[in-house]
């Protein structure tokens, strides 16, 4: 099987796991059953995004990758060791941030 012959959804019924190089299966598939997965799950930023039609309930109506999207949105899912690596660095460097600016705002020049 191709990873080209799989489609994105928002609902998806297999993961990839791209270190053993395997699909596993998160939900019963019948026989004729596309195989779908969620394309953020394995790409970070995507060239070319684009709009999804998965009709999922759940659906994000655009997809340009995990870096687009909050982490609670990508708790949802089963996802690649890259991307898990990439949105701890994301959250790291946010929280740095975070700090430096409290910091810079909290300091005060005192006049004695």
């Amino acid at each position: 099987m191709y990873l080209s012959s799989l489609n994105h959804s928002c609902d998806p019924n297999v993961v990839i796991d791209v270190n053993r190089l395997e699909l596993r299966a998160i939900r019963g598939i019948e026989a004729g059953d596309e195989l779908t997965f969620f394309y953020p799950s394995t790409e970070w930023e995507m060239s070319t995004p684009f709009p999804t039609q998965c009709q999922s309930s759940q659906c994000l109506k655009m997809i340009a990758g995990a870096k687009y999207l909050s982490i609670d949105l990508m708790s949802r899912y089963t996802l690649s060791s890259h991307i898990s690596t990439s949105l701890l660095r994301a959250l790291s460097e946010l929280s740095l941030t975070n700090f430096e600016q409290v910091v810079s705002s909290s300091t005060h020049t005192l006049n004695v």
